[in-house]
């Protein structure tokens, strides 16, 4: 594959944290835009101009995110947001439980959605959204349940070690992988 591979030091500050790794997964979406064989766009807060002065605009805030990324790959319809972790764990909470339910919804309406985790800054997974919700059900003290013959533990975070090898993908490649698995519902 020939699409711009990160070389940006990781972010100084919690602010800017995944901004490289957005900005890799932004370079993959151009490269199969380019091929014809996926589109995807980077979903932004909703925002106004509420003053504009000689250091330049402020804005307000004007309503709630929703996933990082809307998608189309084979006909289908993709939602997903993008996580990039510097350890090999990453935490329930790092999900809004609204940006959950959103994708939760485009499942059962037929499309795709998952989180695309980044491990160590290294690894990337696709955790289907309904995973990612039992995790969440689990770790509140439900009964785990079973998704894609995944088992969450009831942690408060999910584990690389712990995860299907089957969810892994190559380097940012998620449209590579849904691509080669077809379409499968992972939701």
């Amino acid at each position: 594959m020939s699409y711009r591979r990160d070389t940006r030091r990781p972010a100084d500050n919690w602010a800017n944290r995944g901004m490289g790794f957005e900005g890799q997964l932004n370079d993959l979406h151009q490269y199969y835009k380019a091929l014809a064989r996926g589109w995807a766009v980077k979903q932004n807060l909703p925002m106004v101009v509420v003053n504009h002065d000689a250091r330049g605009n402020l804005a307000k805030v004007t309503g709630r995110a929703t996933v990082d990324y809307i998608a189309c790959v084979g006909g289908r319809f993709v939602a997903f947001d993008a996580k990039d972790c510097a350890e090999a764990r990453i935490e329930l909470t790092r999900l809004e439980p609204h940006q959950l339910q959103d994708m939760i919804d485009i499942v059962r309406c037929g499309g795709q959605a998952f989180v695309l985790a980044r491990f160590e800054r290294k690894r990337c997974y696709l955790i289907p959204a309904l995973a990612w919700a039992a995790a969440v059900a689990a770790s509140k003290g439900g009964t785990p349940e079973t998704i894609d013959g995944w088992t969450p533990s009831g942690r408060a975070s999910i584990r690389e070690k712990d995860l299907p090898s089957a969810w892994a993908i190559d380097d940012v490649d998620w449209i590579g992988g849904i691509l080669r698995h077809g379409t499968d519902d992972h939701g």
